[in-house]
């Protein structure tokens, strides 16, 4: 065998352990969540978008996760828009998402979506239009 069969090789086997290991993690992401959904029982959803922006004003165009606490929406309301005394649980859910690193995020969910956890543990991905 070659050396660059050899690399090719191991790639592939690289790559098939990535796809394995993200589709486990895929199952139990929602798993993750069941004690903030215990502690926090109002809230029924999350959502967050992430992307890659189509411009960036001449600076390199980098994927990333609006997973902070102003960039998030839970039950479907924003951080800004939701009660103040509930603000402390967008910043405690926006420390938990900040804890797993961006390139995660993409191979579990993909490029430009907008992404929602629901109590019940299902995920729900959409199509996410932005600049």
């Amino acid at each position: 065998m070659s050396i660059v069969e050899k690399i090719k090789s191991e790639m592939a086997a690289f790559d098939a352990k990535r796809k394995s290991l993200t589709e486990e993690l895929q199952k139990q992401f929602p798993d993750l969540f069941k004690e903030f959904f215990v502690k926090h029982d109002w809230v029924n959803d999350f959502m967050w978008h992430q992307y890659t922006p189509y411009f960036n004003d001449g600076d390199e165009c980098v994927f990333s996760v609006d997973n902070g606490e102003d960039s998030l929406s839970i039950n479907g309301i924003e951080w800004y828009d939701g009660k103040k005394e509930n603000r402390e649980v967008y910043q405690e859910l926006a420390e938990i998402l900040t804890a797993v690193p961006e390139e995660f995020y993409k191979d579990l969910f993909g490029d430009h979506v907008e992404v929602t956890v629901k109590r019940d543990g299902t995920i729900e991905k959409e199509e996410y239009e932005h600049d």
